[in-house]
């Protein structure tokens, strides 16, 4: 595991390089900013950074909205609020897509939607629930990333600079 544009890092964003089945990934780790104008502020200086990569690409994290306004489950706004064009336009340009689009666009009917909900999407995520793929896992680094995210990618980060040093 390498860190890309180490530099450039912020609380909102880091990324790493790493040999996955043969083939050098780039993982993106995103937390993007609450605040409607600071995050498509964010994700166009995202798209920015990651033009600069050439080969296959990863990206999870919590964006803080949503590419499908009827699935979103924020009932503090009212439905499309959480659709932001500058998310789309960095997904676009770096031709990534949604893991789950297949399943989201399935989803439009209520019990669909419900089922959905259910099997891909929790507001309650414990490091208790999720410690022993942590502890299982350390070769399956792209399932952790999706599971605790951030940390996960800054613990590993720091355990390979640890082991670099002995």
């Amino acid at each position: 595991m390498e860190p890309w544009q180490e530099e450039h890092w912020t609380l909102h964003w880091m990324a790493a390089l790493i040999a996955f089945m043969g083939e050098t990934v780039l993982v993106v780790n995103v937390y993007a900013p609450s605040d409607k104008s600071e995050r498509e502020a964010f994700f166009e200086m995202l798209r920015h950074h990651l033009l600069g990569h050439n080969g296959p690409m990863f990206m999870e994290g919590d964006f803080n909205c949503t590419l499908v306004p009827w699935l979103d489950r924020s009932f503090a706004s009212p439905p499309g609020r959480h659709d932001y064009l500058a998310l789309r336009w960095l997904l676009s340009r770096t031709q990534l897509s949604d893991v789950l689009e297949d399943e989201m666009e399935q989803a439009e009917e209520e019990r669909a939607i419900s089922a959905f909900h259910a099997a891909v999407h929790t507001y309650f995520y414990t490091y208790q629930a999720v410690a022993p793929p942590v502890l299982g896992l350390i070769g399956g680094m792209l399932v952790l990333f999706m599971l605790i995210g951030f940390e996960t990618l800054f613990c590993l980060y720091l355990a390979q600079q640890l082991t670099t040093m002995e």
